[in-house]
């Protein structure tokens, strides 16, 4: 079984290899197996990419998602949903 410092360091590689998100603005912390995402993405599916990243790590038993989304358009103007089909 593998401590929250070695769970927290898995989840933060797998954030940060993730080419869909962002990860500069996620905070990651582990208790007990459980992750808690907080900081700020842009927009809602980086959330749900992050939720994810965090969810397929070995080890992981649950996941809080406390992250807050921010300005709707992205540094190149598309909304969420034109990056759908992005992953």
């Amino acid at each position: 079984m593998l401590s929250d410092d070695e769970l927290r360091h898995l989840v933060r590689r797998r954030l940060f290899e993730d080419t869909s998100l962002s990860a500069d603005g996620i905070r990651v912390n582990v208790r007990r197996g459980i992750v808690t995402l907080s900081g700020e993405v842009g927009d809602y599916l980086e959330a749900r990419y992050a939720w994810d990243d965090a969810w397929e790590t070995e080890g992981i038993q649950g996941v809080i998602s406390n992250l807050r989304v921010g300005p709707a358009r992205g540094e190149t103007g598309e909304l969420p949903e034109d990056r759908l089909g992005e992953r």
